[in-house]
């Protein structure tokens, strides 16, 4: 992964994007995250801002959801980690290697946990 990222669309097409490629197979929809602040489209998003992702909180479920996350990872080893989870934190991660995925300490636990998300971008 690269340094920088692009999603220049609105929250209207990002659902609408989504509704086509899912065939009618999933229902999507927006959360905003007020303690979090608004998406803004940009075709030059930086590690630490906004970015819309698609969660699903149960497994299985036909109902997924778009809101915004920060980009970047705080480990679960971070001590206050679900608080600095609310704002870009000097603990985040932002890259991952394929090969070392499973065995670094960072991202080790929220692997096992199932706890991913897949994020929006254009480029």
């Amino acid at each position: 992964m690269c340094g920088r990222t692009a999603c220049a669309l609105h929250k209207k097409s990002i659902l609408s994007r989504l509704q086509n490629l899912g065939r009618g197979k999933f229902a999507f929809h927006w959360a905003d995250s007020p303690s979090l602040g608004d998406f803004v489209s940009s075709y030059n998003k930086a590690p630490g801002s906004l970015n819309p992702v698609i969660i699903s909180a149960t497994s299985g479920v036909d109902e997924k959801t778009v809101q915004v996350m920060h980009w970047g990872l705080i480990p679960s080893f971070v001590p206050d980690a679900v608080k600095q989870a609310s704002k870009p934190s000097q603990f985040s991660t932002a890259n991952a290697r394929a090969d070392t995925l499973f065995e670094r300490p960072a991202y080790r636990e929220s692997l096992r946990r199932g706890w991913r998300c897949v994020v929006i971008a254009q480029g």
